[in-house]
């Protein structure tokens, strides 16, 4: 039976996907709010040139008010809540992790799947893999797979 409780390197690797969870949902939380400022700009702009150039009737402007209302319920939906929402588990923040940086390798996910069942695996088998991955996932390489220069117009979100 194995037990990781008293296993440093395990625990390193949960901090080190930890950080990158709450960096992610920060960026994601920014993202967000970007987009629901440019939606609204873009909405007040829209409303204010279509009612000075196209002279709406008190119908027309009922139905403009709408159409900015809603516009507004739906942006801040999809581009706030559901970032602040959403809370990817280690499993999705370990994958992102991986795909975003190759040379980790399934360092990430496979540590995690193997704490998950470490009683069925051999003791022996679990600290080196646990080991090896938590010298793998040093700090620096991991804060550069979610905020790294070259991810700049990609998208950063993992939430759906």
């Amino acid at each position: 039976m194995t037990t990781l409780t008293d296993f440093r390197p395990y625990y390193e690797v949960v901090a080190r996907v930890g950080q990158a969870r709450s960096r992610l949902r920060s960026t994601g939380l920014m993202e967000g709010l970007f987009a629901l400022i440019t939606v609204l700009c873009a909405m007040v702009l829209v409303v204010t040139l279509a009612q000075g150039y196209l002279r709406f009737a008190m119908a027309g402007r009922l139905a403009l008010l709408a159409i900015a209302l809603a516009t507004t319920v739906i942006a801040f939906w999809k581009f706030f809540l559901v970032p602040v929402r959403y809370d990817p588990n280690d499993k999705e923040v370990a994958r992102f992790l991986e795909t975003r940086l190759p040379e980790l390798g399934n360092s990430l996910i496979n540590t995690i799947l193997l704490a998950e069942r470490a009683d069925d695996w051999s003791g022996v088998l679990v600290e080196r893999a646990i080991g090896g991955a938590a010298a793998g996932a040093g700090g620096k390489a991991v804060d550069g797979g979610v905020l790294h220069p070259s991810l700049r117009g990609s998208p950063i979100r993992i939430y759906p």
